[in-house]
């Protein structure tokens, strides 16, 4: 998966978009492998796996190589926390 430049520093949890595809959210990296080892972080530069976990039922209908491939560019979606 290529890592665009808002987000440096990819980690577990982050919620992900695909901006080709009008912004659609496709849910949230739920673990990632660099090098058959498990991380919890990458840096811009790293070629890593994702397990991607859909957060609700819309975007558990998207699904890799019919929705988004490797060659699509993904986002962090910006997160808006409600609770400050």
């Amino acid at each position: 998966m290529k890592m665009n430049d808002c987000c440096m520093v990819w980690q577990v949890g982050t919620p992900l978009c695909i901006p080709t595809q009008a912004g659609i959210e496709i849910g949230r990296i739920a673990s990632m492998e660099l090098n058959h080892k498990g991380v919890d972080t990458a840096k811009r530069g790293d070629s890593v796996a994702m397990k991607i976990e859909p957060a609700n039922a819309t975007e558990a209908t998207r699904l890799y190589g019919r929705h988004f491939d490797f060659k699509v560019l993904l986002l962090c979606c910006p997160v808006m926390d409600w609770t400050a």
